[in-house]
């Protein structure tokens, strides 16, 4: 596949926050590409940003193996369809980040794939052990809340569901960090009463 440099200093989040699939998508092409010897310069916005989270992942053991995995997992994980995921997942694993990386990386790695399954029960499971420990971003709370409730909803362990949403509410309001999980704690509630 034939691609065009692109000069552009592009922030992640401007793309995370438009081009999910698009990004995911790209990953999966750049590892294949990498899995073959090619390194192809990429041609678009999105094409940059999954090539420079795949360089942040292959740095040495220095760099911040974790936010590097947080990365392209939560931007992987529910994008691709799990037969996708299986080829990119052992080129993943293969990654420095990933190979070099202790704490909370297998963890994550163990999340993302469940996400990739579509399997709820080890999406909660592996979500209430990162929200046990002491995550590096309020992003990976975040992520990390929203997999667990939402994981506890789908098998039906609603009150694990509610007792999450409880620890994760802001103190004093009461409010909860995101839409989404407004959403699943209405529908926690709704279940019960």
């Amino acid at each position: 596949m034939q691609r065009h440099a692109v000069g552009l200093d592009l922030r992640i989040g401007e793309i995370l926050a438009t081009g999910q699939p698009f990004l995911a998508m790209d990953i999966r092409d750049r590892l294949a590409d990498m899995r073959r010897g090619e390194n192809p310069s990429p041609t678009s916005r999105v094409d940059l940003s999954a090539s420079e989270m795949i360089q942040a992942c292959k740095v040495g053991p220095d760099a911040d193996g974790e936010t590097a995995i947080f990365r392209l997992g939560s931007s992987l994980a529910a994008h691709l369809s799990p037969q996708e995921l299986e080829s990119v997942w052992s080129d993943l694993d293969a990654l420095p980040c990933v190979t070099a990386s202790g704490g909370m990386t297998p963890i994550w790695v163990s999340l993302f794939r469940s996400v990739a399954r579509r399997d709820p029960a080890s999406i909660a499971e592996e979500a209430e052990k990162l929200l046990a420990s002491r995550l590096a971003s309020d992003e990976q709370r975040l992520y990390a809340a929203e997999a667990g409730v939402l994981g506890n909803v789908a098998v039906g362990r609603l009150d694990q569901a509610r007792s999450l949403l409880r620890s994760i509410r802001t103190p004093g309001s009461g409010a909860l960090p995101s839409f989404s999980l407004e959403v699943l704690a209405a529908h926690a509630e709704r279940t019960t009463r």
